[in-house]
């Protein structure tokens, strides 16, 4: 397939397909066309440049697209495929932007035609703001991503993603397991926005924001937090995510019961311990 014979759709042009809409400008000199349900956001994403046509209509849309990078949830996306699967070309290529990987890639292997190919994608980028007015070129610049291939995938639809990725302004690029991905994401994402949204629960009744500094801001940013979407997140990775809320609530424990008994020893030492570990996981 040549340079200009080239046709991606974007499925979903809120904050990440909006985002990846706007970033894939001049890709092989693709042509760029998307799908939302709705029409304001189909007219803004065309007047901003995100892309050449869209439409709320996917037969519209999808017999033209080689590649389609799906950016709606989990549950949806899996829906909009059983839907319109009598729309995708032959050898047509499929990717996500999700953020699990192995009830969705299990999903996809059992749903997909011989001829359709699924490579999982994850770009580990964001922010706490939806929706294609929040869509930002430069949001992937210097992010990480995750490729997650499938039974599906064939050595060129993971370098076509890969080489997505890069164009984009990912820098690190990583395959894995859809296994492994839920696994370590359940860390690194997951209870990070559980953790946000725990810290949110019983704020001080009287408290102002003169009381707020850095820390404040930093560890709960995300608590501004899409609720149906990390509601299917938590419970589609629920193993993962209770395991790693379990370590959490007994390291919590553990700091809670130094601070009781005043054992200023062991506190100092686990506190040093962490300043460690979090320098040592910045240089990976």
């Amino acid at each position: 397939m040549s340079d200009g014979d080239f046709t991606i759709a974007i499925v979903g042009l809120g904050l990440i397909g909006g985002s990846t809409a706007l970033a894939l400008k001049g890709f092989k000199n693709c042509t760029r066309l998307g799908i939302d349900i709705r029409e304001d956001v189909c007219k803004a994403a065309m007047e901003e440049d995100a892309v050449d046509f869209a439409s709320t209509d996917p037969s519209q849309i999808i017999p033209k697209a080689d590649l389609i990078i799906i950016c709606i949830y989990p549950d949806p996306m899996i829906a909009f495929i059983n839907d319109n699967i009598k729309y995708f070309k032959k050898n047509v290529i499929i990717t996500d932007v999700g953020g699990i990987k192995e009830a969705i890639v299990s999903k996809m292997e059992a749903l997909l035609t011989d001829d359709m190919e699924f490579v999982g994608g994850h770009p580990m980028a964001g922010r706490e703001f939806d929706g294609f007015e929040s869509a930002d070129i430069n949001l992937f610049q210097g992010a990480g991503f995750l490729i997650t291939p499938s039974r599906k995938s064939t050595p060129s639809s993971i370098a076509l993603v890969h080489e997505i990725a890069k164009y984009i302004g990912c820098k690190r690029i990583e395959e894995v397991s859809p296994k492994k991905h839920d696994e370590i994401i359940a860390y690194t994402s997951h209870l990070m926005h559980v953790s946000a949204a725990a810290l949110c629960m019983n704020p001080p009744a009287d408290m102002t924001l003169t009381f707020t500094a850095g820390a404040f801001k930093d560890c709960t940013r995300i608590a501004n937090i899409n609720g149906k979407l990390w509601s299917e997140l938590f419970i589609e990775n629920k193993e993962p995510v209770l395991t790693e809320i379990s370590k959490f609530i007994s390291n919590i424990e553990l700091l809670k019961k130094y601070i009781e008994e005043e054992d200023f020893d062991s506190l100092k030492e686990t506190l040093d311990k962490v300043r460690g570990i979090k320098e040592e996981l910045l240089t990976r």
